[in-house]
């Protein structure tokens, strides 16, 4: 009898220190935290674009500028923007981020990211200010950290590696270090 409550003690001890635990419903689940990922990185180059060149007369032997974050680091920006007729504009973009703190909101919505971007996004396609936009952004060595937060739930972000994402008119789909994005 006591070989048997010993074995049932240990069994239950077992179970207790290694039994399933609930999902941390504290934090940020994976579908809306890559989302907001993409969305964050997204918003960087199109607000990078808007303030720094848009506006500015097509170099043809390409753009090197190199500009202040808004809220912190550096990001370069390098390559091609050619005038494709019709109002159209075709870029071919490098975006260097350097330690770029980045605020993103979405109105309407209790989502918000506060990281730091480093690496470099490429952007490339073509687009018309008020309804056309064909682009991707990709990288391979995006490092992104800081936090996402929806409603109350926060998530630490500690990314690095490769993103693809495809961004259309105010759609966009693709990849965010393995997973899957869209919108």
């Amino acid at each position: 009898m006591k070989r048997i409550f010993t074995c049932f003690l240990i069994c239950v001890l077992v179970l207790m220190t290694s039994g399933c635990k609930d999902e941390d419903k504290s934090s940020v689940v994976d579908s809306e935290y890559y989302n907001v990922l993409a969305c964050t990185v997204l918003k960087a180059i199109e607000d990078t674009y808007a303030q720094n060149i848009a506006g500015t007369t097509f170099q043809p032997d390409g753009l090197n500028v190199e500009v202040d974050a808004p809220h912190g680091g550096t990001i370069n920006i390098t390559g091609n923007v050619t005038d494709g007729g019709n109002g159209i504009s075709r870029v071919d973009l490098n975006y260097a981020f350097r330690d770029v703190r980045w605020l993103w909101s979405n109105t309407g919505s209790p989502m918000t990211a506060d990281v730091t971007l480093n690496g470099v996004i490429h952007e490339s396609g073509s687009f018309r200010p008020d309804d056309y936009k064909n682009l991707t952004a990709t990288s391979d060595n995006l490092s992104v950290t800081g936090t996402v937060t929806s409603s109350a739930r926060t998530r630490d972000a500690d990314e690095y590696g490769k993103i693809s994402l495809v961004w259309n008119m105010s759609k966009y789909n693709g990849d965010m270090f393995g997973y899957t994005v869209n919108n």
